[in-house]
């Protein structure tokens, strides 16, 4: 399968053969902004302005580098190699987060792809996506996610519309349709939530999402993406 091979530069842009792709995480963070938003100013709210800025800053930090060695983990599972150990420092143990997880990653099976970076020339956009496999024996696309506290399922369809767009990616590039989408959420309380769904459902959002977007980017002054 020839798909591109890319570049991540500055944590927001993709770039391949001197071209410049936004990332697909960076175009669903529209969804999420107020939200974070809303969240930064309670927390400034509690703890005055720059205690509040730097524990946001902390807890995003904490997030996501144990979302980093969860996905490394993950990732050798899944590939049938030893996940390795917990790197010092994590707030939470990755290893016990893969360890509850196992139960549903044992349903996946005839692993086409695991983190593998593609482009949409039709989007002008990239992204990499966490798992292309068999779920309980149908071929999905699937998404690995941590979560410090279990979110209701609504709090999970931007989760939803990305492996979705990563379907349409997908397709764009291999001319494989593949229509179920597996979100598989380790939460820090060491339960799982799996959110399932069919593309059918999310490619209006998606459209609809990537149309926010470049509006915005146009009224701002920035490239369209």
């Amino acid at each position: 399968m020839a798909v591109p091979r890319l570049s991540y530069r500055n944590g927001r842009h993709y770039e391949h053969d001197g071209q410049r792709y936004s990332s697909v995480t960076e175009v669903l963070g529209i969804l999420s902004r107020e939200g974070l938003a809303a969240w930064r100013e309670g927390l400034c709210a509690r703890l005055g302005r720059e205690a509040g800025m730097a524990e946001a800053r902390r807890i995003s930090a904490g997030s996501s580098a144990v979302g980093r060695s969860l996905h490394k983990m993950i990732e050798k599972y899944v590939g049938n190699e030893d996940p390795g150990d917990d790197p010092e420092g994590l707030e939470v143990s990755a290893r016990s987060l893969l360890g509850a997880a196992m139960p549903y990653l044992s349903r996946i099976d005839n692993v086409a792809a695991q983190e593998l970076p593609m482009l949409s020339r039709r989007w002008r956009v990239a992204g990499t996506v966490d798992c292309v496999a068999e779920y309980l024996g149908r071929p999905a696309i699937i998404d690995f996610k941590n979560s410090r506290r279990p979110k209701r399922r609504e709090y999970l369809e931007g989760y939803m519309l990305q492996t979705a767009w990563y379907s349409m990616i997908w397709e764009e590039n291999t001319g494989q349709r593949i229509d179920d989408l597996v979100v598989v959420v380790c939460n820090w309380d060491m339960t799982v939530d799996v959110a399932c769904g069919r593309r059918a459902a999310y490619e209006a959002g998606v459209e609809d999402v990537v149309e926010r977007w470049r509006a915005e980017r146009a009224g701002s002054g920035g490239e369209s993406g």
